[in-house]
């Protein structure tokens, strides 16, 4: 896996992100969160990774956390992104992807679980998938201008590899309670 320079600045990162670096005050943090919320409330979300995200505690501590800062316009796009099907669709097949790799990455971790080397641990390949190549490649998909801001695409991985961890221990407890009805 290629890694990135880290004291290399993204090259694609817009004016747009990039012009909001400036924390506001307290009071307007909460008004601006609450009007990403609001908007997206109002809305449907089609079935599909965004409205589950959009629904999930952690992206919303994420909006919250947002507010003020660069990913705050990544938030909005995100909602205004997801609204479009056609967007959505595309939206899904990144997160695929990306869902695709975490599976990879929990399948090496468990095969090399007695390895002393650190390298095949779960946290450490996703670590190494954020800095990657392949990482820039499957986050240029993204609809819109969702792509262009490196950090709200991080922050989208972690968001989906903690959602991953979740779906696999509710589907293992599945398997031991289904294979072990006596407990």
């Amino acid at each position: 896996m290629e890694s990135r320079n880290t004291t290399e600045t993204p090259s694609r990162t817009s004016r747009k992100y990039a012009s909001t670096t400036a924390a506001p005050k307290q009071a307007g943090r909460a008004k601006k969160t609450s009007g990403i919320m609001y908007s997206a409330a109002g809305r449907q979300l089609p079935t599909c990774f965004a409205s589950v995200l959009a629904n999930d505690d952690k992206f919303k501590q994420w909006i919250q956390l947002s507010s003020g800062r660069p990913l705050e316009t990544w938030m909005q796009d995100f909602f205004a992104t997801n609204l479009d099907g056609a967007s959505s669709r595309k939206f899904d097949r990144v997160c695929r992807r990306i869902m695709m790799k975490l599976l990879a990455y929990t399948g090496i971790a468990i095969t090399k679980r007695k390895s002393k080397n650190t390298d095949y641990s779960f946290e450490f390949q996703l670590h190494c998938f954020h800095r990657s190549t392949e990482f820039d490649d499957i986050i240029k998909d993204l609809p819109g201008n969702l792509s262009q801001y490196r950090p709200g695409c991080v922050v989208l991985c972690m968001i989906l590899a903690e959602m991953h961890q979740n779906w696999l221990t509710m589907a293992l407890e599945q398997y031991y309670r289904k294979t072990n009805p006596d407990h």
